[in-house]
This record gives structure tokens, C-alpha cells and sequence, in this order.
């Protein structure tokens, strides 16, 4: 939120296209984000892209954000643990499990973009889901997703059917 009074008061100032595109962009991260708190996520996975596609999509380096998840499929919290370079972000699963922890959450998705606008998942994208992926099991917590997202579009794990919670489910 202060980004964007800060965004404001420049654009009060002295508007400029940069500044207006700037607050516009700001205003509606913000906008999402108050509608993802206020959503279930597993009935409306659609909010998590969206948030995530503005919060994620326009940026010039690799970024990983952990959105934590209640018992009742609400966003507790999101945060960017990493930022990387154009290509690569470390995704380790241990701070994603300590978060998760303090979160006290249920379950996480994890999002992250890949600035070269094409979102299809890479080997290490899907080993690493696979590392976070047993972490979280082995303490009780799933991973609900894991999505790619770009300036020109999304990929979801759990719409591709990568995600071991979802297999299982699935063929119990």
C-alpha cells in the first residue's frame, strides 16, 4: 500500500505516462490481493494466477513467491523468497517449509515467472516442485500448485497433473 500513496502523490505532482502506468499497475496488484485473502483458492484457482501474472509477469528477473494456505483453502500469506536472474532462481525447500511452519499453513502454492514470456516448465522447474512437493508431505502440508507465470501466460502443475497430492487423490 505505500507503494502506491507513494505512486500517488508522485503522480499528483508531476504526472508522467511512466508514473500513471506505474500506479495503475500498483493499484491493481493491490486489488488482486485483497480479492485473493478473500477466495478459496481450490474453487477459484483463477484469482491465484491472476495475482500472481501482476505481480510476477512484468519483471525482469526470475522471482519465487510462496503463497501459504489455510485448512480452509484461504490465503494466509504471500511473500517473494528469492529474486534470481533472467533465467534461473533457486528454489530451496527448507525455507519454504520454515514459512510455511510459521504460517502455521496447510498446504502452499508456489509461483514463479520466467521473464522470457514463455511459461512452459523447464527439467529443473519440475524436479524442484518435486523436492518441495515431498518436504511439505513429510510434515503433513501439501502443495497445492506450482505455477509458472509470463507476461503471455500461466502453466499450473496441478492442471498438467505433476503434483503427487492430485495423483494420488485421483486414482484412490
Amino acid at each position: 500500500m505505500s507503494a502506491l500513496i507513494a505512486l500517488w502523490r508522485a503522480c499528483h505532482r508531476q504526472p508522467t505516462k511512466q508514473t500513471l502506468r506505474q500506479l495503475v499497475h500498483e493499484a491493481a496488484k493491490e486489488y488482486l490481493a485483497q480479492k485473493l485473502t478473500k477466495v478459496n483458492v481450490m474453487s477459484k484457482p483463477q484469482a491465484v494466477v491472476d495475482y500472481a501474472r501482476i505481480a510476477l509477469g512484468p519483471l525482469i528477473d526470475e522471482n519465487v513467491m510462496l503463497i501459504t494456505v489455510g485448512s480452509q483453502n484461504h490465503v494466509i500469506r504471500t511473500r517473494i523468497l528469492w529474486t534470481g536472474t533472467v533465467d534461473r532462481c533457486p528454489m530451496l525447500p527448507r525455507p519454504i517449509v520454515e514459512y510455511a511452519l510459521q504460517d502455521h499453513a496447510a498446504s502452499c502454492i508456489i509461483v514463479h515467472n520466467h521473464p522470457s514470456g514463455d511459461p512452459t516448465p523447464s527439467e529443473p522447474d519440475k524436479g524442484c516442485s518435486n523436492e518441495i512437493d515431498t518436504a511439505l508431505r513429510t510434515l503433513g502440508m501439501k502443495l497445492l500448485d506450482f505455477i509458472i507465470v509470463s507476461r503471455f501466460g500461466h502453466t499450473s502443475f496441478q492442471e498438467l497433473g505433476y503434483l503427487s497430492y492430485y495423483t494420488r487423490k485421483s486414482t484412490a
